[in-house]
């Protein structure tokens, strides 16, 4: 009876921290979905702060949110945000809409992989 117990609370703390995982993982892509929300509405000379308020976020949980999720989606999202600012650099309206549309595309998909569900649970 001791190991079922035991095996109970392994099993509470592993459902704990799935859960725990995707409510962060949802706040850092509603975090970043909300600055880039911010910067389509934004006027292009504000654009470059509303990109550095963008990478600071990325750069501060980039670490954190690497135990998650694999290296290709957070290098994705590094080149993605360093294409946006080159395209803003050169003034090229239509590289920037397509870069921020692609970005916001990724990072919603974090939240759709990511998602609380017993698929993912398991």
């Amino acid at each position: 009876m001791k190991s079922f117990y035991i095996a109970l609370c392994v099993l509470i703390l592993l459902v704990a921290t799935i859960v725990l995982n995707c409510i962060y993982i949802n706040k850092v892509s509603n975090d970043l979905v909300s600055v880039i929300e911010e910067i389509k509405n934004a006027s292009p000379n504000d654009w470059a702060s509303k990109i550095d308020d963008l990478e600071g976020i990325w750069s501060n949980e980039k670490i954190k949110i690497s135990t998650s999720i694999g290296y290709v989606t957070i290098n994705k999202i590094d080149d993605t945000i360093s294409s946006i600012k080159a395209a803003c650099e050169e003034q090229s309206l239509y590289d920037f809409k397509n870069y921020l549309s692609i970005l916001e595309n990724t990072v919603r998909e974090l939240t759709r992989l990511e998602n609380l569900s017993v698929f993912n649970i398991l």
